[in-house]
This record gives C-alpha cells, structure tokens and sequence, in this order.
C-alpha cells in the first residue's frame, strides 16, 4: 500500500495497491514528475506523480533480493539489483 499525504496539510490525496506479493524495502524515488519503486523481487514501478494514483509501469528487473533505493541524476535513473547495476535515460 502506498499513500500520498499533502504536504502543507497532511491530508490524503491517494492510497493505491503495489504488487501485492511484493516486498518494499527501498525508499521512492522522485523525478521528471514520476515516482519510482522497486521491490526485493527486483519489480521496478513506475507511478505517475500527482494528485491520483497513477501506475504508468511495472517492469520486472530480476536478482532478487534488491533492496537498494532507485537514484536519479542528470537525467538517468539507476537501478541497482543483487547482480546488476543498471543506467536508463531516453537519450
């Protein structure tokens, strides 16, 4: 289950269903207006930020378990799985 609370209020804008066989040990990651997970199945999510949930995709990754938190810079996101380190861009 995840929620969004707005910040200035507290108040909830949305709660939605992850996977629900999926366990979520990293934290989500923010960029480009999207929200970023992945689970120790090595499931990455990708949800639309805003006031809705949004699932735009679920793109399964492999080597589990994956328990490190997805990292965005300079336009590149990177994921990092027990047996890979990825690096996705759309240049």
């Amino acid at each position: 289950m995840l929620s969004c609370l707005d910040p200035a209020t507290g108040r909830q804008l949305w709660q939605g269903q992850l996977d629900r066989r999926g366990i979520y040990r990293a934290s989500p990651t923010g960029a480009d207006g999207r929200i970023y997970l992945i689970s120790e199945a090595g499931e990455a999510t990708v949800l639309a930020a805003g006031d809705e949930f949004k699932p735009l995709a679920q793109i399964p990754m492999g080597g589990k378990p994956t328990r490190s938190s997805i990292a965005a810079a300079q336009g590149r996101l990177f994921l990092r799985t027990a047996e890979k380190l990825y690096c996705v861009t759309n240049r």
